[in-house]
């Protein structure tokens, strides 16, 4: 629960400074090791194993990040990132808004996510081939 409650925290000071960041923030460079496709495994709201492509491009100041299911598109959201952490915000298809932070490490990105009901799951993503 303490993991939660500090990811959440990591969330809620970015995304409250988010606009700022977009008007006054550097650029991701093209080299930003953030960018770039990774292979995304978890556990899903219904306890099923998911396996999802994350695709993370440059959208000016900030990330846009869709995450598609054999090529068709499940989630999207954009981040912003504080050190060696991605704060997200994200939507499916059914509209509800979901939260992550996800910790960076060479070629991969391990998150904590949620979308509201109170659980908090992980999600595991590695640089390489779409899923």
């Amino acid at each position: 629960m303490r993991s939660f409650w500090a990811s959440l925290g990591v969330v809620a000071v970015v995304m409250a400074h988010a606009s700022a960041a977009l008007i006054l923030g550097p650029q991701p460079a093209p080299t930003d090791p953030v960018l770039g496709t990774y292979r995304c495994t978890g556990t899903g709201d219904d306890g099923a194993a998911y396996e999802l492509t994350l695709t993370v491009t440059a959208h000016q100041d900030a990330y846009r990040l869709v995450w598609t299911d054999q090529g068709t598109p499940a989630f999207a959201g954009f981040g912003v990132r504080v050190s060696d952490v991605l704060a997200v915000i994200f939507s499916g298809p059914h509209g509800v808004a979901s939260v992550a932070a996800y910790r960076m490490a060479p070629g991969e990105l391990v998150g904590d996510w949620t979308d509201g009901d109170g659980a908090v799951r992980t999600e595991t993503c590695r640089r390489g081939q779409p899923a």
